[in-house]
């Protein structure tokens, strides 16, 4: 009995550490995020040929990742077994495995390699409000009809897979490529306007997602300032963006001006607001009212800036 006893304590033993063993697998190398979810890749389920526009572009987008993140710990393998959206339930199940616990999504400050980071939506403090902000977005996006594929990445050495969903015009949703926007500056040094901010923001997927525009211009006689005035514009899809610029102080030769931006992808949200109880002196200008810029959210692409500008005659 005794040897009986022995014998079923080292099984149970062994059992245990096989399956600690099996999670910590699981957690190195992370697959679709429900394993549930793999029947929405099944062989012979419904193949769906991803139309010759559509693979256009995830051909070129390969060669942009090439291009512009050759030096990143992110890095696309490939697209593979498209599907079909033939039901509802089915497009429901797509978005419960994108934003369930071990799905991915990225950030990226939109310049700097060293910002992109991959995270996992149960590793988010407020995940609840980010599920719900996404599944929305995903709701207006996702149709019966459209294909989904599994596009593999990898990360660290370690490999994951994302749903790409697409129809016969090209992209319509991934989320590592949701969370993901390129900061391209347009600002020519040799230009005559007064740019102080003018990027494009690009999708990973190509083409451009949004701009941030802000200039500060004046009319002079002579040396003397007659007015001083600014403008700006901003967008984003699948995001937000915001530009704001106040001319708020003037002296008989120049004028000043706070300006700000604020650009997110979603659902991070910006707001650049104007704070009229503030003043001061800028390069000897008086002047009254300042831009402010904010970014509330921590999943996905963005940027902020603000500060002040002098023009003269």
């Amino acid at each position: 009995m005794k040897n009986q006893l022995k014998n079923l304590l080292i099984l149970v033993t062994l059992f245990s550490f096989m399956m600690s063993c099996q999670d910590e697998e699981t957690m190195v190398s992370p697959d679709l995020a429900d394993a549930d979810s793999q029947s929405l890749f099944q062989d012979g389920q419904d193949d769906f040929m991803i139309p010759a526009k559509v693979q256009e572009q995830i051909d070129q987008t390969f060669e942009f990742w090439a291009k512009n993140f050759a030096d990143a710990d992110l890095q696309p393998v490939g697209i593979e077994k498209p599907k079909k959206i033939t039901d509802e339930s089915k497009r429901q199940a797509i978005m419960d495995n994108i934003l369930a616990p071990g799905s991915h999504y990225a950030t990226y400050d939109g310049e700097s390699l060293s910002s992109m980071k991959v995270f996992q939506v149960k590793e988010m403090s407020n995940s609840g409000r980010f599920t719900q902000a996404t599944r929305q977005t995903m709701d207006s996006r996702l149709q019966v009809g459209q294909g989904y594929a599994l596009f593999k990445w990898k990360y660290k050495g370690t490999e994951f897979s994302t749903i790409y969903v697409y129809d016969e015009n090209g992209f319509v949703y991934e989320p590592m490529a949701a969370s993901i926007a390129i900061k391209k500056d347009n600002i020519d040094p040799n230009a005559r306007t007064n740019w102080i901010q003018n990027f494009d923001l690009l999708w990973v997927w190509g083409g451009k997602r949004g701009e941030v525009k802000i200039t500060h211009s004046s009319t002079c006689s002579g040396s003397l300032l007659n007015d001083h005035s600014g403008w700006s514009t901003a967008y984003m899809s699948l995001g937000s963006a915001q530009a704001e610029i106040l001319p708020n102080g003037a002296n008989t030769y120049k004028g000043s001006a706070s300006w700000g931006y604020a650009w997110a992808t979603s659902p991070i949200t910006v707001s650049v607001t104007t704070d009229w109880g503030a003043s001061g002196t800028y390069q000897g200008i008086n002047w009254n009212g300042k831009v402010n810029a904010s970014i509330s959210g921590t999943l996905g692409s963005s940027g902020k800036a603000t500060g002040f500008d002098v023009i003269g005659c």
